[in-house]
């Protein structure tokens, strides 16, 4: 079974695109918190695509909170003949959660399993 579940802050504004094919996606990256004192964090890649990806595009910016489930994909690459390892977080679903600047954090669950979700859905 390939399954993550992250909780953290975007590092930056998420990155977006289209396919070809009119198909949406966007890269952002989401530091996660280690457990214990001065533990630091991890800076874990994602990226989310179609429904997934507008709403996190338009919701989204760098230092909001995020929860988000999905599978981890494995990538290798050739560069300056040298071979190479990548990974990334592929997300399914979104939840808001507080940010390091809110005091109260907003919920809600989104995935792009089905779902299609209007702006008056949204919880703020």
């Amino acid at each position: 079974m390939n399954k993550v579940f992250l909780r953290g802050r975007l590092t930056r504004d998420p990155e977006t695109r289209t396919t070809q094919n009119g198909k949406s996606w966007c890269r952002f990256c989401v530091a996660v918190d280690r457990r214990g004192k001065d533990a630091g964090a991890d800076f874990i890649n994602c990226v989310a695509w179609d429904k997934t990806a507008d709403l996190v595009a338009k919701w989204w910016t760098k230092g909001k909170g995020i929860i988000l489930e999905g599978c981890l994909r494995v990538h290798n690459y050739e560069s300056n003949g040298q071979n190479r390892t990548a990974s990334e977080v592929v997300v399914q679903s979104v939840e808001f959660c507080g940010s390091k600047n809110s005091s109260q954090g907003q919920t809600g669950n989104y995935s792009n399993q089905g779902t299609s979700v209007d702006d008056e859905e949204v919880p703020f």
